[in-house]
């Protein structure tokens, strides 16, 4: 399959496919006239990516599984590793967003406020 037709298929940009390539997440095949060619399964592999993406794995994250993910070779005890490592960040962020959500509460606005007194 040719780039175009990766992209309808896969519901993704032509660049996005480009970056994922640049990135090493998925390869093509070069034809003679330059174009880039795609096994069928790259349907798949996209699907993949989005997926991960969409439960908030990077990138870099996502690369690292994704050649277990494909061969069917991801063990359950693996995959419940990386989501409960993946909650925990989750769980971190909140912790922080909250606390800078209490002290902008907290913040005096008026002639006391510490962004004011920094002017």
């Amino acid at each position: 399959m040719q780039i175009g037709e990766v992209a309808t298929q896969a519901g993704i940009s032509r660049d996005a496919i480009r970056f994922y390539e640049k990135s090493g997440l998925i390869h093509s095949k070069r034809q003679n006239n330059g174009y880039r060619y795609y096994d069928h399964d790259i349907i798949e592999v996209l699907g993949l990516i989005k997926l991960a993406q969409s439960l908030g794995f990077s990138l870099h994250e996502i690369q690292e599984f994704l050649p277990l993910l494909r061969g069917g070779e991801l063990p359950e005890a693996m995959v419940k590793t990386v989501i409960d490592e993946k909650i925990q960040l989750i769980d971190q962020r909140i912790l922080s967003l909250h606390t800078l959500r209490q002290r902008l509460l907290e913040l005096p606005i008026g002639l006391n406020c510490p962004l004011r007194q920094a002017c």
